[in-house]
């Protein structure tokens, strides 16, 4: 999205020049749109990672219990969560300390 209005004012900077958006301002609008979602998209990442015992001995999914841990299902879904939170909560905090120092 941020990307997207960054060519547009581009584009319309052709025509005229006021309307071309500066680098700063769209570092600025791009860092505080990830900072909006980061805390929920990292809980969803971690999500397939909270598990708990149930009385029967058998761990399962703290937010939908018909998914065992460490079985089956679960296996093809870690693959998913890790990459997650290697891409996001890592990413971001990397290029965000990049972009800092």
């Amino acid at each position: 999205v941020v990307l997207a209005l960054w060519l547009l004012s581009q584009l319309l900077g052709l025509c005229r020049p006021e309307l071309r958006m500066d680098r700063d301002r769209l570092l600025n609008s791009y860092f505080a749109l990830i900072m909006t979602f980061f805390t929920s998209v990292t809980d969803m990442a971690l999500t397939i990672f909270k598990c708990s015992d149930n009385p029967s001995g058998v761990y399962t999914l703290k937010r939908d219990r018909s998914i065992t841990c460490y079985r089956g299902e679960w296996n093809g879904m870690v693959v998913v969560g890790a990459l997650a939170v290697l891409f996001w909560c890592v990413g971001f905090v990397a290029l965000l300390l990049r972009t800092i120092y």
